[in-house]
């Protein structure tokens, strides 16, 4: 199981912040918004073009802009543009992301040929034909003179991304992969993998470093100015990788689709994050659940699916319940038409799914104790008895951090820790202080909220350099979404060693996408 450190005592439960509701909550310092001053062409292929994001004077990322890639065309077009803009970033961003998640090159061919070894079993049988064609596209297009080309950094993103976070999930999978019988080369490269997730001493708190953590938010009507949905993204992932000299938002435009943009880095065309012209946003959370599965698309190909044919929650609900599910993970949907946002909490074989007060996430209780599924681990102290309650849903609201509330799920979950109890009551107390102070939630607050979110340190309100050591928020996203239009204040870390900051602690860049549909 892994753990975060705690939250300091004063900050370990949340109770004594809702007392402090009318005063209002602690504000968190340290982070900035900037509007972009332009967009320069840096260069084009076929109808695709890539852009700079320049920011004013007095404001600066350390390891440089962002960049926005427009795509146009069709599948294999598209795919084949991304290879010819940004195909030596996106080598250069996987080869450093490896070098810096394994520590020795041994281990590092194992993963990379494992990640492939996923995809080809697995993942490819389950992708659209369409997304097979970019790769197609990728590979016709990638930059000559590298060992790796561009389909393969997309394909290994997508499947490494979407393992669970417990090595000890990952090896009973594969076990149980071995006992169907496969070819020796395949068994020794398998037995490999295990050996190194079973002695893993690369492995940060306990957790595979390569998947990530987060959390989201959802709130619309009454809520906030005018009614409209705001929604967040945060990625807790590996930091100080080197992608962030590789940030990138990559707008697709091809036939048959609305165009929708995704956010994150040179990592090929998956979605860690993403908002369409229809109005929805996704948003995935790691989750710890012992049911998991190899077979189904992976996290960042799945939430493409939703981008591309989704209008409204109940089209994403029905494309949901149409396709696998695999790694066990919470997932937030938003929708501006709705408006209103969903949760789904999936694992192998089922999928719990909330909206705003849901009553299932009000009766969930989890039991005290440390071993066994649905159980309080060390998120709650032992009051006595023999349950704890731990839902707080709330009218036009939805949040969640890294456990889930299904009854169905909580059976096979594995013992909460603090940092995910924590932020998803810091959640439940900031939206409750807002309405207590009478103050309508607009994009302003929806940046605050993601950014107190983010982990930066074991105080959440701090952008205290010397607890960065402890932080590892890499993406930090508060969505605006507007059918037809829409904004998203995106912030990256930034910097290196001694001077890295997270990116709630960095520049949210208010990015009006809708320029690029």
């Amino acid at each position: 199981v892994h753990t975060r450190p705690p939250p300091p005592p004063a900050m370990r439960l949340t109770t004594a912040l809702l007392g402090a509701a009318v005063a209002g909550m602690p504000v968190l310092d340290g982070y900035q918004v900037a509007d972009p001053t332009g967009y320069p062409v840096l260069r084009k292929s076929g109808r695709s073009t890539l852009y700079e994001v320049q920011l004013p004077r007095n404001v600066s990322y350390a390891l440089g802009n962002a960049k926005v890639v427009k795509l146009v065309g069709s599948r294999y077009e598209i795919g084949h543009a991304y290879a010819q803009l940004l195909g030596e970033d996106a080598i250069d961003t996987f080869e450093k992301f490896a070098t810096s998640t394994f520590p020795n090159a041994a281990l590092k061919a194992t993963f990379c040929a494992f990640a492939d070894w996923l995809w080809d079993r697995f993942a490819a049988p389950y992708v659209p034909d369409e997304f097979h064609a970019e790769l197609e596209g990728m590979k016709a297009g990638s930059p000559r003179g590298h060992l790796l080309s561009v389909d393969q950094v997309a394909r290994r993103y997508a499947t490494l991304a979407n393992l669970p976070a417990d090595p000890q999930n990952i090896v009973t999978m594969l076990e149980y992969e071995l006992e169907k019988g496969m070819p020796a080369l395949e068994r020794d490269l398998i037995n490999a993998v295990i050996n190194h997730l079973t002695k893993c001493t690369w492995c940060s708190n306990g957790r595979v470093p390569f998947v990530p953590g987060c959390d989201s938010f959802a709130v619309w009507g009454n809520r906030t100015q005018q009614g409209a949905l705001f929604t967040s993204r945060n990625l807790d992932w590996a930091k100080d990788t080197g992608i962030a000299q590789h940030k990138l938002v990559a707008v697709v435009n091809t036939p048959g689709v609305p165009p929708y943009a995704m956010f994150g880095f040179t990592s090929g065309l998956g979605a860690l994050a993403g908002m369409s012209s229809n109005g929805i946003t996704v948003s995935e959370m790691n989750a710890d659940n012992a049911k998991t599965t190899f077979d189904g698309p992976p996290f960042p190909l799945r939430l493409r699916m939703i981008l591309e044919k989704s209008a409204t929650l109940k089209d994403a609900q029905t494309l949901w319940s149409a396709t696998n599910n695999t790694d066990s993970m919470n997932f937030l949907i938003g929708s501006a038409k709705d408006p209103g946002a969903l949760v789904v909490e999936a694992m192998r074989g089922f999928s719990g799914y909330f909206v705003d007060n849901d009553p299932k996430e009000a009766a969930a209780t989890c039991e005290v104790g440390s071993t066994g599924g649905g159980k309080c681990g060390k998120a709650y102290p032992d009051n006595g008895g023999k349950t704890v309650k731990i839902g707080k849903p709330l009218p036009e609201a939805v949040w969640r951090s890294n456990h889930q509330f299904h009854p169905e799920n909580m059976k096979t979950q594995e013992p909460l820790f603090n940092g995910t109890t924590f932020r998803y009551e810091l959640m439940h107390d900031m939206i409750t202080d807002y309405g207590a102070r009478g103050v309508k939630i607009s994009s302003k607050e929806a940046v605050s909220m993601a950014a107190t979110l983010g982990i930066k340190g074991r105080n959440f309100f701090s952008c205290d350099p010397a607890q960065f050591d402890e932080g590892d928020n890499v993406m930090s996203i508060a969505y605006a979404p507007v059918v037809g239009a829409g904004s998203a204040y995106v912030a990256w870390e930034d910097g290196t060693g001694a001077s890295w900051r997270p990116a709630a602690c960095a520049t949210y860049v208010n990015l009006d996408v809708s320029q690029f549909w």
